[in-house]
């Protein structure tokens, strides 16, 4: 159950349902394009991060070797990010010197290494940026939705706080306070169990509108729905019961920071199921 999590957007992703669902499809030019454009992006992205994975598997110690960095085969596990912070390089940096060091060791060594390195930046810098530019759009729009109870009392301050300006800066603010405060760590160890739990309700979302308006198709969407359901949520109950006892020791700051976030998400995902349950009941609405 907890490889969903670990694997994170290799296999499932809610982020990505999110984005494909409020963005792509919209710019798509009919439904048919749905498969191809969805399903050819989970692969390049699986192609990318194959990529990334092989080549600081293979060439990271040599990298750090010439950095200066003294580390083997058997220290490797351990020493990695120490041997990091010695050589002066951040996650991309050596991922861009790996990748540097594996196209000079083919034939496509005619290519001067300083080249390959900046190519390698452009493409980290470029999926960081998209990603960045799509995230805060994102929490936009949850910003917005949050802030629709004050749109009666207090029409004046909704409109301000949801103004496209205003709405993009606050996430943006709170991303850069957790970046440069370090912060952030206290809500990292619990992305895998939001991303996938994100993917397991946009999947049973899909599949309560199908079993309405497809009936004799449901199957095909529901047994996934639930099956998803069950590893997710099996795999949040490991991680709590396995995982975290051992980051409170640790950690105490965030191994319970990341405990109670993961108790928010598991009762609300027995709510969804619950909700998921009576919405395939309810007959179909005329407008719906």
């Amino acid at each position: 159950p907890v490889i969903p999590l670990i694997i994170a957007c290799g296999s499932l992703s809610g982020f990505h349902s999110l984005v494909g669902s409020g963005t792509t499809s919209k710019q798509l030019s009919s439904e048919n394009a749905a498969l191809s454009i969805g399903y050819g992006g989970m692969l390049f992205e699986g192609f990318l991060s194959t990529i990334v994975v092989l080549t600081v598997a293979a060439f990271g110690m040599g990298v750090l070797k010439e950095a200066g960095v003294e580390i083997t085969a058997a220290t490797w596990g351990n020493g990695y990010n120490p041997g990091l912070g010695k050589a002066g390089f951040s996650p991309a940096a050596m991922f861009t010197n790996c990748y540097a060091a594996m196209v000079d060791s083919t034939w496509l060594n005619f290519i001067p290494t300083r080249l390959v390195k900046v190519i390698a930046g452009m493409w980290v810098a470029s999926f960081a940026m998209t990603t960045l530019d799509t995230t805060n759009r994102l929490a936009r729009y949850t910003l917005a939705e949050i802030l629709l109870p004050l749109k009666k009392n207090a029409e004046g301050v909704y409109n301000f706080l949801t103004n496209p300006w205003i709405a993009s800066l606050i996430p943006a603010a709170i991303g850069i306070w957790l970046g440069w405060s370090g912060h952030f760590g206290l809500l990292w160890p619990s992305f895998g169990s939001a991303n996938q739990l994100i993917a397991s309700i946009a999947l049973m979302t899909g599949a309560a509108w199908v079993s309405k308006r497809m009936k004799s198709n449901a199957l095909m969407a529901v047994v996934p729905a639930y099956l998803l359901w069950i590893t997710v949520t099996a795999a949040i109950i490991w991680f709590m019961a396995v995982v975290l006892p051992g980051s409170i020791q640790k950690n105490p700051a965030t191994g319970i920071t990341v405990l109670v976030i993961e108790i928010i998400m598991l009762i609300m995902n027995f709510v969804f199921i619950i909700d998921f349950v009576k919405t395939r009941k309810d007959p179909v609405s005329a407008e719906a």
